[in-house]
């Protein structure tokens, strides 16, 4: 892995993985790809056949992944041409909405099951309240797409969270 890491002495902006199979941890990922400093990262319909030593889990895809890749534009992991995954992700991937100035224009967890629960989107929701109303408009990108997956929170928990920001949203229950 070192010799990858050595042929790559420029920044990497897009780095896409379509249809791979990971043997490696999530740790060794994030360390790969973080001195690339990508702003956009994807992975479609890829698959993993790991069991990391330091978290019992058999994901790659674990909050501690995303620590390491904090100002991504865009992160999309898209699982539509699998079952259903589930990601080790919890609200700590909150964390990418802290910096209002810094928002990710994309935020795409297609066909993933997570431990995100309600408050992740009232970070989200109100981060971009902020960012729309604060001096730093102008270096927001012009439109956001966020779809973080299925929850797990009941559908009631999330529509009384989300009926805060009825001023600021539309909310439709199906």
């Amino acid at each position: 892995m070192r010799y990858l890491l050595r042929s790559f002495k420029y920044r990497i902006s897009t780095v896409k993985f379509n249809e791979c199979e990971f043997l490696i941890t999530a740790d060794k990922l994030a360390r790969l790809i973080n001195p690339w400093k990508p702003k956009s990262l994807e992975f479609c319909n890829c698959s993993w056949n790991l069991i990391s030593e330091e978290t019992n889990f058999d994901q790659l895809f674990i909050d501690f992944f995303f620590s390491r890749h904090q100002n991504l534009h865009s992160l999309i992991i898209d699982f539509s041409k699998m079952p259903q995954q589930k990601l080790e992700i919890t609200d700590k991937i909150a964390q990418i909405f802290n910096d209002s100035t810094k928002l990710p224009s994309n935020l795409i967890l297609k066909n993933c099951l997570t431990n995100i629960t309600a408050k992740t989107l009232h970070n989200a929701i109100w981060s971009y309240i902020e960012a729309i109303n604060s001096e730093t408009t102008k270096f927001l990108p012009n439109s956001f797409n966020w779809s973080f997956g299925q929850i797990s929170d009941s559908e009631d928990t999330v529509f009384s969270m989300l009926s805060r920001f009825s001023d600021f949203i539309l909310i439709e229950k199906s």
